[in-house]
């Protein structure tokens, strides 16, 4: 089975946005790719293809709810959300990550990342029903 291509994704979001009155910006590619290697940097070792298995002093929690919580983490903030995809995936960005609940829930079920708009906290839900934090020494998570 293939996987769907990222503008599978963006429509899915888009649409998702649009039903749910939720004001979702897609940043261009160039952008994207600026804030990857800037969250490489400063969360990630090298080694493993997915991202969250790479990130320095990672803390995890199952949670098969996860999702609906992953907004909290970013409440009354802007915050940029990305999925595991390669270098070249499109981040979004919502004005409250609160928003991202209601989005998430609503949307076909991926691999996401969120963080904050100055790239201080990083936070991907992954296919496991597991939240993972990057830099888990200022722990947010639990």
């Amino acid at each position: 089975m293939t996987m769907p291509d990222q503008e599978f994704y963006k429509r899915e979001i888009e649409a998702r946005a649009k039903q749910l009155s939720i004001s979702v910006e897609v940043m261009d590619l160039g952008y994207s790719q600026v804030l990857r290697r800037k969250l490489e940097q400063k969360f990630a070792d090298s080694g493993d293809k997915l991202f969250w298995r790479r990130f320095k002093d990672r803390s995890g929690k199952k949670d098969k709810g996860g999702w609906s919580k992953l907004g909290s983490k970013f409440e009354g903030e802007a915050a940029y959300f990305f999925l595991e995809r390669d270098e070249d995936q499109l981040f979004y960005k919502v004005e409250d990550g609160l928003q991202l609940s209601y989005l998430l829930a609503e949307c076909f079920q991926f691999e996401v990342y969120v963080t904050d708009i100055n790239l201080k906290k990083l936070f991907c839900f992954n296919s496991f029903d597991v939240m993972v934090q990057a830099g888990a020494k200022t722990k947010i998570l639990h």
